[in-house]
């Protein structure tokens, strides 16, 4: 029967275990796995990029007084300069007042889920009643209910 023998931990500068993650092919996994190996968490981020289906349209995209109402995402994301997008002007909600991340890799522009939970829904809400105001829609503004109400309104302004 053959002798099997532990390798002996790498060392050095690039050496895999070496804690420092900025070596060539090396990441920050913080994945955990069950008893037999299967994947169990892969990190919240990873996670939530995954999550596309449950982002709610129309999604609004703030800059500064002005929004941008599409009724895709990748309507969104051709909208979207990617020069803006680095300055960080922009801010995105989906219709359930989830908050969404903007990115660019300065070609293109990525926007995902930022959080599974609507927790910005207040922020949208105030963020509609506003865009709508400067655009006349007073009316529609005091009608609106709730957020539901001011996204269907807010649909008319879809670009």
């Amino acid at each position: 029967m053959p002798s099997h023998q532990p390798h002996p931990p790498a060392q050095g500068p690039g050496a895999y275990g070496d804690g420092d993650f900025i070596d060539t092919d090396k990441y920050n996994d913080d994945s955990t796995h069950n008893d037999v190996n299967e994947l169990t968490f892969r990190g919240r981020a990873l996670i939530l990029e995954n999550l596309v289906d449950m982002i709610s349209t129309p999604i609004f995209i703030a800059e500064g007084d002005d929004m941008y109402v599409c009724s895709t995402l990748e309507d969104a994301e051709v909208a979207l300069e990617p020069i803006d997008v680095r300055a960080g002007i922009y801010r995105g909600f989906d219709a359930a007042g989830r908050y969404l991340n903007i990115t660019t890799d300065g070609k293109g522009v990525s926007i995902t889920l930022g959080e599974e939970t609507p927790s910005h829904a207040r922020e949208l809400t105030e963020l509609i009643r506003s865009f709508m105001v400067a655009c006349g829609a007073v009316d529609a503004v005091y009608r609106a209910r709730d957020l539901t109400d001011l996204v269907e309104a807010a649909k008319r302004y879809i670009v």
